[in-house]
């Protein structure tokens, strides 16, 4: 998507926008410290450099097998070893990786993870609903019925990160579009995929803040609250702060 016409409605950006989720998904920053260390992976040519390249073993629905190779992190600042995977669909056992105008249906990893985030109950101990993140985000809305998320996109990290000089096959091409930050949109999913939304007509009439006096999480020194209140209609959202 090139830079923006300004006589351009929002609508229309959010449509564009989601042609090329359709084409190119969403890159998701998966922790594969874990994976790596499960599958015994070394990286290829042995370079340990910042983001090396390894060839992850996965599987299709069908059970064959098959490698991927992307760029993966050096260990970040709790440990975490980030490789990023464009998707246009997420489930806990699923995903749908996107690679050179096709679409891959693997087994998702129990140790790909990913950052999450949960509508809570008032006293903020059971969890009512979760959705996987892609990145780091705080929440920006809630839909009424309290089933579809909306973050701030992180423009940074679609198709930008993902290309690192890609060998031929399933390795990740190099990015072909890129978009600048637009205030007036937002990602949004009730689960497993993601589309840009018209923030102007989302946030109508919807407040927030964050829960600045939540007692402290001895299990998660990262997490925070955010209360989003939707006419008489009050919910509150666990979300991870970036580790430090």
């Amino acid at each position: 998507m090139r830079e923006r016409r300004r006589d351009l409605p929002t609508s229309i950006i959010a449509a564009v926008g989601n042609s090329l989720i359709a084409r190119e998904g969403v890159d998701y920053e998966f922790d594969v410290q874990d994976f790596v260390k499960e599958e015994h992976l070394k990286p290829v040519g042995g370079d340990e450099s910042d983001y090396a390249q390894y060839k992850l073993p996965l599987k299709t629905l069908e059970g064959k097998s098959l490698e991927i190779e992307v760029g993966v992190s050096s260990a970040q600042a709790c440990g975490e070893r980030l490789a990023l995977l464009p998707l246009s669909r997420l489930t806990k056992l699923e995903m749908d990786v996107v690679s050179r105008g096709a679409t891959y249906r693997l087994q998702r990893p129990g140790s790909f993870r990913l950052e999450s985030m949960s509508l809570v109950n008032a006293a903020r101990i059971e969890k009512l609903r979760s959705w996987d993140l892609p990145f780091v985000a705080k929440p920006r809305d809630i839909s009424s019925d309290g089933k579809t998320i909306y973050l701030p996109p992180d423009f940074s990290m679609y198709r930008s990160l993902a290309a690192v000089e890609a060998p031929p096959w399933q390795e990740l091409p190099p990015p072909t579009t890129t978009v600048t930050g637009y205030s007036e949109l937002m990602l949004a999913t009730s689960g497993g995929v993601y589309s840009f939304a018209d923030a102007n007509f989302v946030l109508a009439g919807q407040k927030s803040e964050i829960i600045t006096n939540a007692p402290p999480d001895p299990k998660d020194a990262y997490a925070g609250f955010q209360r989003f209140e939707l006419g008489r209609r009050i919910f509150i959202i666990r979300f991870e702060g970036p580790c430090t």
